[in-house]
Formats: C-alpha cells, structure tokens, sequence
C-alpha cells in the first residue's frame, strides 16, 4: 500500500468515526426530563370527581403511564369502559390539564445544566413523548424557558405513539442522521422498547428516577442506566460529536493577553515594596475567580456560561487599570505618560470602577440564572 492509499485510509477511517458519533439526544418527558406525576394525577382525579368515579393515589397512577393519555384515562376509569364516559372524563382530563400543566412539576435535579451544556454545545435536542403534542410543549416552555428544543415528537392523530418505532424515522430525516448517531434516554419498559424496535439500543439508557422502578427494568431487560444527569455530559465527552472547545480556547487567548497587561504593571509594581501587597491580592483573587468558577469546565461537569468569561474577563480589567492608575499617581517605575499623569489617572480609575462593577453585575446575573434553573428543579 503507497502512503497516498494509507493516507487515504485513515482518512476515510477518521470520518466514518465521526459519522457514528452521537449528535442528537433524545429523551421522553415523563419521568425523565420532568416529574409530571402530581400534575397529572390531580387532573385525572378532578376529572373523575366530576364525573362521580372513584379517584386514585399518586403511586396507583405510576402504574397507569407510559402508553398516552388514552390509556391512562381509561385505566383510571377501569376495566369496563363506556365509550361515552371515556370521552367525557378524558375530555374533562385534557381541559384541566392545559389549564395547570405545571402547577407542581419541576425537571428532576441536575437535568437542567445536562440540557443547558448539550444545547450550549450544539447536540441536537428532541422529545419523544406520548403526551398530547401541545400539552409537552406547553410544559416544556415553562420547566425549561431558557432553551429551545429542535424537536417535540408528542401524540396526535398523524402518528403512532412509542413503542412504534415511526418517530425515529422523523427524526433521522430531520437532522440527516443515522441511528448510531442518535442517543435515546427514558425511563420506562415503553422506552426500552421503543428503543429496540427504532434500532437506537446502541446508545438506549434509563433512568429509574421516574416511574418505573429500577428491578422493572432490569426484569424488561434494560442494562444501562443514568442515576445522574452528569453522567450524560460525561457520555458526550466519551461519545459525542461535537465538543465545547470553542469558548474554552477564547477563554484562555484574551486571558493571556489580559495577563500580559497585568504582569507588566505588576512587575513595574514589584519594583516598588508599597505595591506588592495588593498586586499580590489581585492576583490572587483573579487567580481563584478563575479556578473556582472554571473547575465545573474543567471537570466536565458542566457547559462554560459566557457569564463567567465576562466576570473573569471586567475583573482583571478592573484591576489592571486600576493598578496602572496607583503606578501612575505616585510615579512609580518613572513612566512618561503622553497626557498628564492626573488626567490618566483619572481615566484609569473610572475605567477600573466601571469593569469592576459590570464584573459583579455578570456573576449576579450568573447567580440569579443558577437559582431561576434550581427553582424549577425537583428538590
């Protein structure tokens, strides 16, 4: 073989890698991106009083999901259904619902920052639910506000719900995508076989956070298993297609130049013994700034909100500038200055002042984000 042919070959070898890369997340609603239980059992119930039936706890009605809303309403009905009873109740189901879709449901803990770094890193998001279409995404609208899912798959009359495998059809047209680059999370047996049936067992994984308990699946045959949404960012950075290095890699290039500004007037400073104290506390505030908002990153926990560079990035110019201002209204280092060194001084605190405010007004921002995500959240 010429070293053209081998050439050619890894080539060919490195894109065909690529190409069975995961690119496209999928997940179903219930119990696993959200807890929906309370909601949907209160709506069921009001149904039934109003229709005078007997209502059900909330465990009874873990037992009824998975397969739509059909098949919970006439679950909760019972065995014999009449037909005109089942249209009232469920009719009556459907009106409470999209009245309170989200009066007690939260995302499940640690869901939100997994959805956040996929959608941060450019994997296509999907919900394929068995829920009404327009009920998913009214939920989906109010758990998650801050992210925009490409596709939600939900039930109506043109399609046919898990464990018919047609969605994924859907899905691989949409995106262009072949079924090893597709990764299915659920949390019930109906998943596990949807996910047989759709081909996409490869990168199938359930969560027994939701509604099925964990010796259910195991019994189904399901091997593998999430306990924590971090081990699904953990899973990209093995599986994934694309990786979250573009802001890393600015991060550290305007970092390097903002360290280079700062070194020179710390040096200059380190020249004169009254400014080594703070130069040294700036520096060591930055320093700890950076590690202690950059290690989620750098653990692989978590996607880099731009929040974050922009603290780290107004703080070092804050304190550059205001260094520069100290160096220059005691003359220290001997500098000549083309402005009076009064005038420079002045720019150079208001400056310092100014990036030291916008740098705690993004780590308030990051933080009022952080409390908006858990709130949402399931405690």
């Amino acid at each position: 073989m010429t070293q053209k042919q081998k050439k050619d070959t890894k080539i060919i070898q490195r894109n065909s890698h690529w190409l069975t890369r995961v690119k496209c997340l999928c997940f179903d609603l219930d119990g696993t991106l959200v807890d929906t239980l309370e909601d949907i059992s209160d709506a069921v119930n009001k149904a039934l009083e109003k229709n005078n039936l007997p209502t059900h706890s909330y465990e009874e009605y873990m037992k009824f999901l998975g397969h739509g809303s059909k098949h919970l309403i006439k679950n909760a009905i019972g065995c014999d259904v009449d037909e005109e009873l089942f249209k009232k109740v469920y009719k009556d189901y459907i009106d409470r619902y999209s009245n309170f879709p989200c009066t007690k449901s939260r995302a499940y803990q640690g869901i939100t920052n997994m959805l956040l770094y996929a959608y941060k890193t450019s994997y296509h998001l999907v919900v394929i639910t068995n829920k009404p279409q327009k009920l998913a995404e009214a939920i989906l609208k109010e758990v998650f506000p801050w992210l925009s899912f490409d596709l939600i798959i939900g039930d109506d009359e043109k399609r046919r719900r898990k464990p018919n495998p047609d969605v994924i059809e859907e899905v691989k047209k949409t995106f262009i995508l072949t079924e090893d680059e597709i990764a299915y999370f659920g949390d019930s047996v109906v998943d596990f076989e949807f996910a047989k049936n759709a081909n996409i067992l490869k990168h199938y994984y359930s969560f027994y956070h939701g509604f099925t308990s964990k010796d259910e699946l195991i019994q189904a045959g399901v091997t593998k298993f999430i306990d924590d949404p971090e081990q699904i960012i953990k899973f990209l950075h093995k599986e994934g297609g694309y990786k979250e290095n573009g802001r890393l890699s600015l991060s550290i290039i305007s970092f390097l130049a903002l360290f280079s500004i700062f070194f020179t007037d710390i040096g200059i400073a380190f020249k004169t013994w009254q400014l080594w104290t703070p130069s040294l506390i700036a520096l060591v505030i930055g320093i700890s700034l950076m590690l202690t908002f950059y290690m989620p990153y750098a653990l692989k926990k978590s996607y880099l909100d731009y929040k974050l560079y922009l603290m780290c990035l107004f703080y070092f110019l804050g304190a550059g500038t205001i260094l520069s201002a100290i160096i220059a209204k005691y003359n220290y280092g001997n500098l000549n200055y083309t402005i009076s060194t009064e005038i420079y001084t002045y720019i150079c605190i208001s400056l310092g002042i100014a990036f030291l405010i916008f740098a705690i007004a993004s780590v308030c921002l990051f933080f009022r984000d952080r409390y908006r995500y858990k709130r949402k959240e399931k405690k």
